[in-house]
């Protein structure tokens, strides 16, 4: 009898001893993060990896994020914002270029000749979404506004100046990258960034704007060696997830999502896209590497000043409140952040 009582008080203790662990395992909530481009490049591995894994952590148990890169949920860029919205995935990975209608003023980042670099841009985007001067994020919640470095054109053509790029059919993408490759003199290709490289080869297509990053990541960079830094518009994507998802994970979940996200992670993203674009170029203008990099001369950059400035006023005749909007992002661009919204 005596041993059936000690049996069964350890058993009572080992059940007291195992609902802690219970508990835990009960309450941490796991996050689809639904990735289109590949697991092993730079933006996964050196920015959004390293994220999940600090906002796990800071988690103390309670999140757990599963991600499907490669496009295992949807490969397609311009389904990513329906995937989330329809409970396909937690968190993707947009571009907004591809609903500007939802997104009007986000096509501020399309807009050539403003930004110097992706870390500046990508602060900025963040800085007009914390104002209050972008719309569209109903019923989301916002982790990341990121901007590329500044396109440039990669072709497979010969391109070493502005004439160059006369007649050449360039993929790129939003009403604002089709008109600047228009005012350059070429014929603008709209297609997803998914299909570039395919239709390069396949001869639909002589180049794209793009940046390095990207041509490296959807094999672009292998077919279109030539290479012309022209200073366009950015690639603008953004982190999100439905806002309602957010609100239903624990508080302590919630909490690492916030400190590991916004301004600091939309920083990351841009100090990182710089890096790697700075090592591409870096390579791509090294004797042998079969690729041929050209700045644009004096002439060419005086020329797309022009062509820049007029595009800068059509975007900002066409909307209400763009002035405003475009004076903040120059106000950022050119370090005057104490009386620039975008700044704050």
């Amino acid at each position: 009898m005596q041993i059936l009582r000690s049996a069964f008080a350890l058993c009572i203790l080992g059940a007291v001893a195992m609902q802690p662990v219970a508990a835990v395992a009960r309450e941490t909530a796991e996050l689809r993060f639904g990735y289109w481009l590949s697991g092993k490049g730079h933006e996964w591995v050196n920015v959004f990896a390293p994220w999940a894994e600090r906002v796990e952590a800071a988690s103390g148990g309670t999140l757990k994020i599963v991600p499907f890169t490669g496009g295992t949920l949807g490969r397609d860029p311009a389904a990513q914002l329906k995937m989330v919205e329809d409970g396909v995935a937690d968190i993707t990975y947009p571009v907004p270029a591809y609903t500007p209608d939802r997104f009007p003023d986000n096509t501020v980042a399309e807009i050539p000749g403003l930004y110097a670099s992706s870390r500046a841009a990508s602060s900025t985007m963040w800085g007009l979404y914390e104002a209050g001067l972008l719309t569209g994020f109903d019923g989301l919640k916002v982790l990341g506004l990121f901007a590329s470095p500044p396109f440039s054109i990669s072709a497979t053509r010969p391109v070493a100046s502005l004439a160059d790029v006369q007649g050449q059919k360039l993929r790129t993408a939003g009403r604002y990258g089709i008109r600047v490759i228009e005012a350059m003199g070429g014929t603008a290709v709209a297609m997803s960034v998914s299909e570039s490289a395919e239709a390069l080869t396949r001869g639909v297509i002589d180049g794209v704007a793009s940046h390095p990053s990207l041509d490296e990541q959807t094999g672009v960079a292998e077919i279109a060696r030539n290479h012309f830094l022209a200073r366009l518009g950015t690639g603008h994507v953004m982190l999100v997830m439905r806002q309602s998802v957010f609100d239903a994970l624990p508080e302590a979940a919630q909490a690492a999502i916030d400190a590991e996200s916004g301004r600091a992670l939309s920083e990351a993203w841009g100090g990182a896209a710089d890096d790697k674009a700075e090592a591409l170029l870096a390579a791509w203008s090294a004797a042998g590497s079969g690729h041929v990099v050209t700045m644009p001369s004096d002439k060419d950059v005086a020329a797309l000043d022009q062509i820049f400035g007029r595009i800068q006023a059509e975007w900002a005749a066409e909307g209400a409140g763009r002035d405003r909007i475009l004076q903040a992002v120059r106000n950022r661009q050119a370090g005057r952040d104490d009386n620039d919204e975008a700044g704050k």
